[in-house]
């Protein structure tokens, strides 16, 4: 049986499609809101080498493909907000794990 380049190129987007199932099931997410909703600009989640870094936007964020684990949740706030800090936040293989809301506190 001979394979066609279109065969070979419909064989290898039906196996990365696969692939991809396979890495977006071994893997979770964080996700909160932060107030006041202009107070921050970043979200950290870190655990040992692992590090995952995301935006905020309008007061919430949400961290994906974050690895099953545990992990330490840093706010990066923007003057006059001090950083925040949150943890233990337990990340499980395909859910969200939402922390609610953090309230940012004003530098004095």
């Amino acid at each position: 049986m001979r394979i066609t380049p279109f065969k070979l190129a419909v064989l290898f987007i039906a196996v990365t499609f696969m692939l991809l199932a396979f890495v977006n099931t071994q893997s979770g997410s964080i996700k909160g809101k932060i107030i006041p909703q202009n107070a921050a600009s970043k979200v950290w989640a870190i655990s040992g080498t692992d590090t995952v870094k995301g935006n905020v936007g309008q007061g919430s964020f949400e961290l994906t493909s974050v690895k099953q684990g545990e992990y330490k949740l840093i706010v990066e706030a923007v003057p006059p907000y001090s950083n925040a800090t949150k943890e233990p936040v337990h990340v499980k293989n395909g859910e969200a794990t939402d922390i609610g809301t953090i309230t940012l506190t004003q530098v004095k």
